[in-house]
């Protein structure tokens, strides 16, 4: 299932929790929505009359699965404008011109699969952007050199 981005899914400063030096700690605001339930609720629905027309004679589920980790992602956004995202095409900050972010924040919104072998490429790809545009680094990451 594709969770959709939604506004109210964010990260946050806590007003309350803070590090040793007193910065506040990040806050992770996550809900699903009810589109996501009903489609959770479908897939464990499909789920069992498939293991059952297989031949299962007992089925369970417990969905969601809390302790199973999700893969939270689009926290900071790519994409071209910088009013509507956080990150240009490169992983590099809108509003600061020498910060990139590599990590599946950068995602507009996540996939129905796990998102490894994208965040690979997008990690290669900024790997020899950034060999090009840095002072003193040369292309080695191109071609497999």
């Amino acid at each position: 299932c594709e969770d959709l981005p939604e506004e109210r899914n964010c990260v946050t400063l806590d007003t309350e929790l803070a590090d040793s030096n007193g910065i506040p700690s990040p806050k992770i605001n996550y809900r699903l929505s009810e589109n996501s339930t009903n489609m959770l609720e479908h897939a464990v629905a499909s789920g069992k009359r498939i293991l059952e027309a297989a031949g299962s004679k007992k089925t369970s589920f417990q969905a969601p699965l809390a302790p199973g980790g999700w893969h939270l992602m689009g926290t900071t956004r790519m994409g071209v404008d910088p009013a509507s995202s956080v990150v240009d095409r490169n992983g590099r900050l809108h509003s600061v011109e020498n910060v990139y972010l590599a990590g599946a924040s950068v995602f507009p919104s996540s996939g129905c699969a796990n998102p490894t072998l994208t965040l690979v490429a997008l990690s290669i790809r900024l790997a020899q952007h950034l060999s090009k545009v840095l002072p003193g680094t040369s292309s080695a990451g191109e071609g497999g050199r």
